[in-house]
């Protein structure tokens, strides 16, 4: 599985490069040699081309190495090689008669942006998608946190122990040294996957519909608190009755901030006898959170303002029927009371509002990088390969 993310620029009205160039990404420590006979070159040209480059250290990460070999076959070894270092190229060689490389000018309009570059990866005819993802994270191109990302979301379009074939493949883009997409195809099928910073300050992964599957509920909405009363039968404290506790009660400083568990619509800002003060925000796939005896909502909150996961919507305080500063805290899911420390959530962190827009935004950028490499390499194959 692999197929190289292609950035290569054509001027409009220049006729189409046959050969275009593979881009690796290299790791700390790799070097061009390493790169290159990962590829499959020759060790004669491998150490040719090294030292034509006059670059025979370790690399940085994020190290660009640009791969131009014959469409024809005809050529043994590369016909061109460039290393690149923040968008820049450093240095170029290519193949010469007697089968040496000499140092030229860059006879490509390659362009490679400093903050978009790919790297190709392959997997063995026959394996499964989830050991394709397990190779591509023991190569270092999938990351402990982009691995689990990908998977997550990966899990729910595709069988994850659906074999591969050769027509199966990956593309990856990379921003200053960091996966932001990838792309899957599998039996003719292509699910895309776009890293996003949302608002909220978290980095994760997204599919094309703005949907990501990483964990989203906060569990304990006022971080300053003690849990109280839980998800039980108790002595209600004031009325003195054996009553069923729905939800729990964090005890904290009057006053400290209340964060929104996941992110959603505030379906109700109000009063009531028992809840105090109160807020209630509705969220993706069919929960509710209560967050009640508060002191109020926070400035300028009303109803039917989008939140996010963390936002602070309300501070601690004791009104209703409390007997002291603390949260309590409901969660409904499917219109039922469940606990909220212990129920499976299954919330999908998607995005809306301004982190919309900016992912739209970010993902149309991407979208267009992995099309031009797409039809940049299907005009350069040769007729008939």
């Amino acid at each position: 599985m692999g197929r190289p993310v292609n950035v290569t620029v054509v001027e409009k009205g220049l006729p189409p490069i046959r050969n275009v160039p593979q881009l690796i990404v290299a790791r700390p420590g790799d070097t061009v040699r390493s790169i290159l006979t990962g590829l499959g070159i020759a060790p004669q040209s491998t150490r040719a081309v090294a030292s034509a480059l006059n670059h025979s250290a370790a690399l940085a990460g994020g190290d660009v190495i640009a791969v131009v070999e014959d469409a024809r076959g005809e050529i043994v070894g590369p016909l061109e090689v460039s290393l690149y270092r923040s968008g820049r190229v450093l240095s170029t060689v290519a193949h010469v008669k007697n089968g040496g490389y000499v140092a030229v000018a860059p006879r490509h309009a390659t362009v490679i942006p400093a903050d978009a570059t790919a790297a190709p990866q392959k997997t063995k005819d026959g394996a499964t998608l989830r050991q394709a993802l397990e190779g591509l994270r023991a190569t270092g191109a999938l990351g402990p946190t982009s691995f689990s990302n990908i998977v997550r979301l990966a899990g729910r379009d595709l069988d994850l122990e659906t074999k591969l074939s050769a027509s199966d493949s990956s593309e990856l883009i990379y921003r200053s040294g960091t996966l932001a997409y990838m792309e899957l195809t599998v039996a003719g099928h292509t699910h895309s996957y776009y890293r996003y910073a949302g608002t909220d300050g978290g980095s994760r992964f997204y599919d094309a519909s703005a949907r990501s599957t990483v964990p989203s509920f906060i569990r304990k909405p006022v971080a300053a608190g003690r849990l109280g009363d839980g998800f039980a039968w108790r002595i209600h404290p004031i009325l003195h009755k054996r009553l069923f506790h729905e939800g729990v009660d964090f005890a904290a400083p009057y006053g400290s901030p209340v964060q929104a568990a996941a992110s959603g619509s505030v379906e109700q800002i109000g009063w009531e006898a028992g809840y105090g003060n109160f807020v209630k925000v509705r969220h993706p796939s069919g929960y509710t959170t209560v967050y009640a005896h508060i002191a109020g909502a926070a400035p300028n909150l009303k109803v039917g303002d989008q939140v996010h996961r963390g936002q602070v919507i309300a501070r601690v305080g004791s009104t209703g029927l409390s007997t002291g500063p603390h949260l309590y805290f409901e969660l409904w899911a499917q219109g039922k009371r469940v606990d909220p420390l212990h129920a499976p959530v299954q919330i999908e962190a998607g995005l809306d509002g301004t982190d919309l827009g900016a992912f739209t935004h970010e993902k149309g950028r991407l979208d267009e990088i992995a099309a031009a490499g797409t039809r940049l390499m299907s005009a350069s194959t040769p007729s008939g390969s």
